[in-house]
C-alpha cells in the first residue's frame, strides 16, 4: 500500500460516505476526493457528512477523467471555485437588493391606497355638499307656488310654471320636472305644475257624450246620468248637480240630467190616483177618463192613450179608468166619480137633470129624474126631504171642480102597486113593504152590507114635545169604509093594511154627522134621519 500514488491519498471510499462498510467489497469500492466529501460545491470542508445531498447524483456523473482532475487540481479548477464564490456573493447581494425593493414597493402601494381612499372620501363629501356634479332638485310638492319658487332659485335654478285642475290645495305644487331629488346642472330650468281648484264645467245643452268628455277633462271620476222626460231634443243635458262653476273633488258624485223624449209609461192595472202620481213624477201631463169595465177593474187603469212605450208627441196622455159608476143605486160609487162623468153616466141610464143650483157657501144641489120618477139628488144633507128634486132652476153646477158631499136616492112606489096582490117590482125591489125584509132588498140593490141599527114609529127616540102619531116607517143605519148610509121606508094605512109608499136612501161621509147634536135622538143616526124626514 506504500506504493499507492500520492493522489490516491486524497481519495476516500464512497461507501464510507454513504455509511456502508468499506471492507465489504474492495473491488466495488469507489473513491471521491476529500474536498468534495467536505463540501460538494466549494470543497472547503465546512459541510457535515449529513449535508452531502448531491453526492450520489454528482458522483454518478464523474468519470475517471473528472476524478483524476480532482485528485490533481490545477489552476483552472481554482478559478472555477473562485468564480462560484463570486457568483454566490452576487446572488446574495441581488437577493438583499430585491428584498429592499419589495419593501419599498409595498410602502409606495400602501401610500397610494391611502391617497385613493382620501381622494374618494373627499370627492364624496364635496359631492354631498354639492361642490360639484350639479345641484339636487329640492322637494317642494305641497308647497305654495311662491315658496317653491324661492327654494328653486336659492339652488340657482330657473323656474317655469303651469296650472292644472287638481284635488290639491289651490296654488300649491303638485308635480316637479325634473323630479325632486335628481341632480341637475346649476342654472337648469325646473318646471313646476301648480294645482288649482276643480270646477264644474258648463254642459247644459250639450249631448251626453260631450258632457261626459268635459267632466272627465275637469277630473270628475264619479259621473251619474239620469233621464228626465222633456220635449227638448233627445239626449241633451237639462241640468247638472253640482251646478256649473261649483268647486268639487274628483271623487264627488256629479249627476247629469239628460232629456228623454216623453214615452208613455205602463200604468195599466194601477189605481187612478197612483197612476196619475207616477205620470206626474215622470213629467208626463195626463188626464183621466172613465170607461166601462169589469167590476174587478173599477177605478183602475184599463188602458192609456198613447199606449205604454209610445212617444207622446207633445200631447197630453189620457188614462182610461174603470168606471166607478156601474149601477144608479150604488150610492157609494158617486163619491169616486167626477161631476161631469156623473151627468154623462146618468144620462146614459135615462136620467135627466131637473135641478142645478148653487147653495150657500158654494155648495151644489143637483137633481136627476128617470123612469117611474126615480130620482137621484146630490146635496150636502141628503137625509132631509126639504129639497124637492123636481124644483125648477137649472144651471151648470156639475163641473170638474164640483164636490159630491152627499147622495139621495128616492124610489116612489106607484099607488097601483101599493099593497097590490101578486108579485110587483119597483126599481128592482120586489113587493116593497114597510119591513126589515124590504130594507134588506134595498141594501142589496145599493151594494150595502148589513145594518148596525134600526128604528120604527113605535120605538123611535124623539125630542121632547114631538107628536108621534100618524106615522108609519122602518129606518135602518149602516156604514161602509168611508161613508154612512140610511134606508127609510115610508108607509101608510090603506084599508087597515100598511103599505109602502116611498123608499129614501141617503149616503154621506161619516164626518157629516159629527156636527149634529144626536143626544135628543138617543145618539142614534137612524132615529135622527127618520125624525128629520118624517116629523119635520
Amino acid at each position: 500500500m506504500s506504493d499507492q500514488p500520492e493522489a490516491e491519498k486524497n481519495l476516500i471510499p464512497i461507501d464510507t460516505i454513504d455509511g456502508k462498510d468499506a471492507a465489504s467489497d474492495e473491488q466495488s469500492q469507489a473513491f471521491v476526493p476529500k474536498a468534495l466529501a467536505d463540501d460538494p460545491v466549494s470543497g472547503d470542508g465546512s459541510a457535515s457528512r449529513e449535508g452531502v445531498e448531491v453526492d450520489s447524483w454528482r458522483l454518478r456523473t464523474l468519470d475517471s477523467d473528472r476524478l483524476r482532475s480532482v485528485s490533481e487540481p490545477d489552476g483552472s479548477d481554482r478559478r472555477s471555485r473562485n468564480t462560484r464564490r463570486v457568483h454566490d456573493a452576487s446572488r446574495r447581494a441581488r437577493t438583499k437588493r430585491g428584498r429592499t425593493i419589495r419593501r419599498r414597493t409595498r410602502v409606495i402601494v400602501a401610500l397610494l391606497l391611502v391617497a385613493v381612499v382620501i381622494g374618494v372620501a373627499y370627492a364624496g363629501i364635496t359631492y354631498a355638499y354639492e361642490k360639484w356634479g350639479g345641484k339636487k332638485v329640492p322637494y317642494v310638492v305641497g308647497l305654495s307656488q311662491a315658496n317653491a319658487t324661492v327654494a328653486m332659485e336659492e339652488k340657482g335654478f330657473k323656474v317655469t310654471t303651469e296650472t292644472v285642475a287638481s284635488d290639491a290645495v289651490d296654488g300649491h305644487v303638485v308635480q316637479v320636472e325634473p323630479p325632486e331629488g335628481n341632480r341637475v346642472e346649476e342654472g337648469s330650468t325646473i318646471h313646476l305644475t301648480v294645482g288649482k281648484n276643480r270646477t264644474i264645467p258648463e254642459v247644459v245643452g250639450k249631448t251626453r257624450e260631450e258632457a261626459r268628455s268635459a267632466l272627465e277633462a275637469a277630473g270628475a271620476q264619479n259621473i251619474r246620468f239620469e233621464s228626465r222626460v222633456s220635449e227638448d231634443a233627445q239626449d241633451r243635458v237639462l241640468e247638472i248637480k253640482p251646478a256649473a262653476g261649483a268647486l268639487f273633488l274628483s271623487s264627488d258624485e256629479v249627476t247629469v240630467y239628460v232629456s228623454q223624449l216623453p214615452h208613455m209609461i205602463d200604468v195599466v192595472g194601477e189605481e187612478e190616483a197612483i197612476a196619475l202620481q207616477h205620470l206626474e213624477k215622470e213629467g208626463i201631463a195626463a188626464h183621466s177618463a172613465f170607461e166601462q169595465a169589469d167590476a174587478s177593474k173599477r177605478l183602475k187603469v184599463v188602458r192609456t192613450d198613447p199606449a205604454a212605450g209610445e212617444e207622446l208627441g207633445g200631447k197630453e196622455a189620457t188614462v182610461f179608468v174603470g168606471d166607478p159608476l156601474s149601477e144608479v143605486a150604488h150610492l157609494n160609487d158617486y163619491f169616486d166619480a167626477k161631476a161631469p162623468h156623473i151627468v154623462e153616466f146618468l144620462n146614459s141610464k135615462g136620467f135627466e137633470q131637473r135641478v142645478g143650483r148653487e147653495l150657500d157657501g158654494g155648495r151644489l144641489a143637483a137633481g136627476f129624474v128617470g123612469d117611474q120618477n126615480v130620482a137621484i139628488g146630490f146635496l150636502p144633507d141628503p137625509w132631509a126631504h126639504a129639497f124637492a128634486l123636481d124644483q125648477g132652476g137649472l144651471s151648470d153646477v156639475m163641473t170638474e171642480a164640483a164636490k159630491i158631499e152627499g147622495v139621495r136616492l128616492v124610489i116612489p112606489i106607484p099607488k097601483a102597486q101599493q099593497g097590490a096582490k101578486g108579485d110587483t117590482t119597483v126599481f128592482g125591489i120586489k113587493n116593497p113593504s114597510v119591513t126589515e125584509t124590504t130594507a134588506r132588498d134595498v141594501m142589496k140593490l145599493c151594494g150595502f152590507e148589513s145594518s148596525i141599527d134600526s128604528c120604527t114609529q113605535s120605538d123611535i127616540k124623539l125630542p121632547k114635545g114631538t107628536n108621534n102619531t100618524g106615522h108609519t116607517f122602518y129606518c135602518c143605519y149602516g156604514e161602509t169604509s168611508n161613508n154612512a148610509w140610511t134606508i127609510l121606508i115610508k108607509g101608510t094605512s090603506n084599508g087597515g093594511k100598511v103599505v109602502a109608499t116611498e123608499i129614501d136612501v141617503s149616503c154621506v161621509p161619516k164626518a157629516a154627522y159629527r156636527s149634529i147634536d144626536l143626544e135628543p135622538f138617543g145618539n142614534a143616526i137612524c132615529d135622527f134621519v127618520a125624525y128629520v124626514d118624517e116629523y119635520q
